[in-house]
């Protein structure tokens, strides 16, 4: 399952090959969503996987967007309540997901979610524009693939935030636990994916996951501090905390859902993610298990600086700029 002695990131070439399979196991479902359009009402065999493309173009400029103070102030406002106030590092993990909508307007509420929503829109009439779609079937594929799709990302971050979600029984939880705690520390400019990383290995903005909330070992960091310089606000780390007080997930994943009591979405999403647990399974079958070398980086060590530098960045992903050449 990729440990060694027992810790999850002990090995960083195993879990940066668990991700990239993970993410392969993502769009085989998508492809195999496209088939199944296909038989069914005819639609592009593409036209899934295009959507799903565009989908994470859209989302990765939203959820930068979203970071940036200067470009859209209320939704900043809105994004980073959800960073500073619900889910600050030393607290990012909870019972059950806190309500991060607090405080929201309908202006700012607009403001954030509207560019992410409008922006998937924008994908499906482009297609609808130039032609590539021109079936009312294939755009009411469109809209149900979006929806399914946002969906299932929006229940996934909050599973990243819930401690001892049922999650937590399958290993690449924990990876990308690993690489949203991340998210959430420094400038929170890095790792902006959820479960498809690849737009920040485009732009260089994926930084070394962060395992400390998934070794039990009271290692974390303090709240992270607002700081102005001049005009500008950044978010620095303080040092590591030395008095164990940090929120780390301590007990064993909960109970799989069933349907009487947890509802048919919710064992929906636990079909997907088995689904992605088995793939990676194979996948690593198949395509054989990750290269461990002397240079190979134990991520159960806290970060000793204040921010993610690009040097970690680069070297942790410079095994995807040859995606899938194993394949």
């Amino acid at each position: 399952m990729g440990f060694t002695k027992g810790k999850f990131g002990s090995s960083l070439s195993r879990a940066k090959w668990r991700v990239k399979r993970v993410m392969m196991s993502m769009w085989l479902l998508v492809a195999l969503r496209g088939l199944a359009s296909h038989v069914v009402v005819g639609s592009p065999l593409w036209l899934m996987p295009m959507l799903y493309l565009m989908g994470l173009v859209v989302f990765h400029a939203w959820h930068w967007m979203a970071h940036q103070r200067w470009l859209l102030y209320p939704a900043y406002k809105v994004h980073m309540y959800h960073h500073w106030r619900v889910y600050p590092p030393r607290r990012f993990l909870s019972k059950v997901y806190k309500n991060d909508k607090e405080g929201r307007t309908a202006w700012s509420s607009f403001c954030h979610d509207g560019p992410l929503y409008g922006g998937m829109l924008l994908n499906i009439i482009i297609l609808w524009t130039v032609g590539a779609i021109n079936r009312w079937h294939d755009l009411s594929v469109a809209v149900l693939s979006y929806a399914c799709v946002g969906s299932w990302s929006n229940w996934l971050h909050h599973a990243l935030h819930i401690e001892g979600h049922w999650f937590e029984r399958y290993v690449y939880f924990h990876d990308l636990r690993a690489l949203h705690y991340t998210h959430h520390q420094g400038t929170a400019k890095h790792n902006y994916g959820f479960l498809d990383f690849g737009m920040d290995m485009v732009d260089g903005s994926l930084a070394k996951p962060d395992y400390a909330l998934s070794n039990n070992e009271g290692i974390g960091r303090n709240d992270a501090q607002e700081i102005h310089i001049g005009q500008k606000e950044q978010l620095l780390l303080r040092r590591p905390s030395t008095s164990n007080d940090e929120h780390i997930s301590a007990v064993k994943p909960g109970p799989l859902p069933n349907l009487a009591k947890d509802g048919l979405k919710e064992c929906a999403f636990a079909v997907v993610a088995f689904l992605i647990e088995i793939n990676v399974g194979i996948l690593g079958l198949l395509l054989g298990v990750a290269q461990e070398g002397d240079s190979d980086v134990d991520c159960t060590v806290p970060h000793k600086k204040g921010d993610i530098t690009m040097l970690e960045v680069e070297g942790f992903w410079a095994f995807f700029a040859a995606a899938f050449e194993m394949a």
